[in-house]
């Protein structure tokens, strides 16, 4: 970014900040910052989404407390989780709000260099009264921001220095957190896509060695085509190539390097020539994860790989990834595993990816469905594999299990034990609806070893992972983001169709939102008006129906209300209500 173009970004800001926004400039104005069960459970949240990657930023703390700096992780809502900085230098920054559980978004904090990094999706400093508030005036910010593995913007990294006027300062370290922020992304990508042929490009300069970017990564399939490609990876590309759709397309023809399979034995992933296409000077090299690092003391979690399906499942809330590493581990090993959930809640889909994850066989599973195949078609299904273990699928979905009738659940509990007799363990999935009282008590038995529950999603800690997710399956080229409006209308929905009901808003929300934005208007009506039915239960003093609605997230129930955060916290005081779970009331901040 020129100097000219960073003028006019900061101006652009201000010019939000006094008019969208409302906010008055110069005012010394304390930046508003959550209460500490919130922290905790966006902590949970954004650790599980980064497998810790981003805890290892020990060096770049080390920098930080050597140069009397701070720095700062928040996520991609901008909300402060993390702050590295010398002991001696903490109160300084925590009494101008750059301190844990502090909001950077623009339209509360004014003019900063965290919402213009998240805004811009590039690195900035953003020095002095270039701040929209006197608070922040004394300090200079660099920030960067850390994408995900699909280029949505995960977390921003962040140096507050005393403002010195020292460019050459800024530029380093916006040097070190690009830096810092390439190596996440790249890490990240990996993760999802290393099981398959993952590449790294890069256009280096003439007669120089290549020196592109780590995150600048193509997933390819045995095709050779395009699975999944980074921004850092288009932006060595042509400019007319750049914001094409590329994905399914041939990566030869884009990149002008033949791709032939190989043995992928040890570090051979692929053999690459050069090739003649449009883009036939760019570097191409294979890509895998580095070698295991040794864990940090205390933490005994596992990083999880494996195919997208599955790692997206992973991310996506619903099930814990070490309870899922788990039942893939059983899975293979021939013990089968039970997924509980309500209606709705996306058992078959978890099921299946499961079951893809298996290991066993390269075939598709064999799946008994009463409510699709008539009885008499399973039960001789199921003779046969009785008759001839061999004809058993090394793979076995069976599908609402407590629904069938009890004759067909015991001539199944039989044909599995003879087959484990006879050395044959298929990788068994089964599903059950919570609290069907249906299944044969002996056969629950047989399947109760290992039980996955699905929550409903009223019920889910961090709702925003499931819709983020969703929102990348429903359009993976560039989700849309979410207003506030439209999230708070979210949270106060019940969604008694859970998943199957959310996916449906959401598609429909994309399809009819302009400019990448999902406003509360884009939402099917009976959600869309949710907002107004709370507001009046919050005016009969049904407050904590509406906090259990937003999970008890203070910030979200104000936007529902339309109340302010203070008038809000003072009535939380006076009618003396907690957070479930919590024995004794705990101030809130």
């Amino acid at each position: 970014m020129t100097e000219a173009e960073h003028r006019q970004a900061i101006a652009a800001s201000w010019e939000r900040c006094a008019h969208r926004h409302n906010l008055v400039a110069g005012l010394a104005r304390p930046i508003l910052r959550l209460r500490s069960e919130e922290i905790a459970h966006r902590r949970e949240a954004f650790n599980d989404m980064t497998s810790g990657e981003l805890q290892g930023l020990s060096q770049l703390a080390t920098l930080a407390s050597e140069t009397a700096s701070a720095l700062v992780v928040t996520d991609r809502d901008q909300i402060l989780l993390d702050i590295h900085c010398r002991d001696a230098d903490r109160d300084a920054f925590e009494s101008r709000g750059v301190a844990p559980g502090s909001n950077w978004d623009e339209r509360i904090a004014g003019t900063n260099g965290v919402s213009m990094a998240s805004l811009g999706r590039h690195a900035v400093t953003v020095r002095g009264s270039e701040h929209f508030y006197q608070t922040l005036r004394p300090f200079a910010c660099t920030a960067v921001p850390v994408f995900d593995a699909e280029d949505a913007v995960l977390a921003i990294l962040n140096f507050t220095t005393i403002d010195r006027g020292n460019t050459a300062d800024f530029a380093f370290a916006r040097h070190v957190l690009n830096t810092a922020a390439d190596r996440v992304q790249a890490w990240l990508f990996l993760r999802r896509f290393g099981g398959g042929i993952t590449l790294q490009v890069s256009a280096p300069a003439a007669g120089a060695a290549p020196a592109g970017r780590r995150n600048a990564l193509v997933a390819l399939d045995g095709d050779g085509r395009i699975l999944a490609i980074t921004a850092a990876a288009r932006a060595v590309l042509p400019e007319p190539e750049r914001g094409a759709a590329l994905c399914g397309r041939s990566f030869e023809e884009i990149f002008g390097t033949r791709f032939e399979p190989a043995d992928r034995g040890p570090g051979r992933w692929a053999s690459l020539a050069p090739g003649a296409g449009p883009a036939g000077a760019i570097r191409v090299s294979a890509a895998g994860l580095p070698a295991a690092r040794p864990r940090a003391a205390g933490r005994a979690a596992q990083a999880l790989t494996g195919a997208p399906a599955f790692l997206a499942l992973a991310e996506s809330g619903l099930l814990p990834p070490a309870r899922l590493h788990q039942a893939r581990r059983l899975l293979r090993a021939g013990t089968p595993v039970m997924i509980r959930g309500p209606v709705g809640a996306g058992k078959s889909h978890a099921a299946r990816v499961l079951l893809a994850e298996a290991g066993r066989a390269p075939g598709s599973a064999g799946v008994l469905d009463s409510r699709s195949e008539a009885e008499t078609g399973i039960a001789a299904r199921i003779e046969g594999w009785n008759r001839d273990a061999a004809e058993m699928p090394d793979l076995v979905l069976a599908e609402a299990l407590a629904a069938w009738p009890p004759r067909l659940q015991g001539a199944l509990l039989g044909c599995l034990e003879r087959a484990g007799a006879a050395g044959h363990r298929p990788a068994l999935v089964a599903t059950c609806a919570s609290g069907d009282t249906g299944l044969l008590p002996e056969l629950g038995h047989f399947l109760g070893g290992f039980v996955l529950d699905l929550p409903p999603v009223r019920q889910l800690e961090s709702r925003e992972r499931l819709i983020r997710h969703l929102l990348r399956t429903l359009a993976p080229e560039g989700p849309p983001a979410l207003a506030a409006e439209a999230m708070a209308a979210i949270a106060a929905h019940d969604w008694p169709g859970n998943i199957r009901e959310l996916r449906g808003a959401l598609d429909v929300a994309c399809a009819c939102c302009d400019g990448g934005m999902i406003m509360r208007a884009d939402l099917p009506e009976h959600v869309a008006c949710r907002i107004g039915a709370l507001a009046v239960a919050d005016a009969q003093h049904d407050l904590a129906e509406v906090l259990r609605l937003c999970d008890w997230n203070v910030t979200r129930a104000a936007k529902v209300t339309g109340l302010s955060r203070a008038t809000l916290n003072r009535r939380i005081r006076e009618q003396d209500l907690h957070r479930p779970g919590k024995g004794a009331r705990r101030p809130v901040h």
